[in-house]
């Protein structure tokens, strides 16, 4: 049982891996917003005014 178990682990570790590496670095992206661009509060986009 624990070494099946550990198996299912290391293989959902090697497919993190391998999506995670896959990823685009966002930080090479260039910047199209010519400055910090910030996310609205969720209060401010669910207010009732």
């Amino acid at each position: 049982e624990y070494k099946r178990k550990l198996a299912r682990v290391s293989l959902v570790r090697k497919e993190l891996r391998s999506r995670i590496q896959s990823l685009p670095d966002l930080s090479r992206l260039p910047n199209v917003t010519g400055s910090h661009m910030h996310l609205p509060f969720a209060g401010d986009i669910y207010s009732e005014d």
